[in-house]
């Protein structure tokens, strides 16, 4: 067969659809937007007590608080790189969620 290789064969074919590598004739998306990520664990703990100051003055109280978010301090990571040309395509690099964070508080109810 002679191939014309400016667009047509003598088949009637577009012989450069199929050599061209362009990125406008890719066969399949360049980012994958829908791949799965890891499952997700999270546990906050709240301790809360109440101490009457009814000595000092009536219905008076000290709420003392302690609370921590992500007390289990377990690492949810991000999903994978979707990039289908990147050197790390489906590698996870990152983490989704914070380290563990914990706060405490005085609350006085008069």
């Amino acid at each position: 067969m002679d191939f014309n290789f400016r667009g047509a064969s003598n088949l009637g074919v577009n012989i450069l659809c199929v050599l061209s590598t362009t990125e406008t004739n890719r066969a399949s998306p360049s980012v994958l937007p829908n791949v799965r990520a890891p499952g997700a664990r999270n546990a906050s703990l709240s301790l809360f007590k109440e101490i009457p100051l009814s000595r000092v003055q009536e219905g008076m109280k000290l709420e003392s608080r302690l609370e921590s978010y992500n007390a289990l301090n377990y690492p949810q990571f991000a999903g994978p790189n979707g990039t289908v040309d990147s050197g790390s395509f489906g590698v996870i690099s990152s983490q989704a969620n914070r380290p563990r964070e914990m706060q405490m508080a005085l609350k006085l109810y008069w």
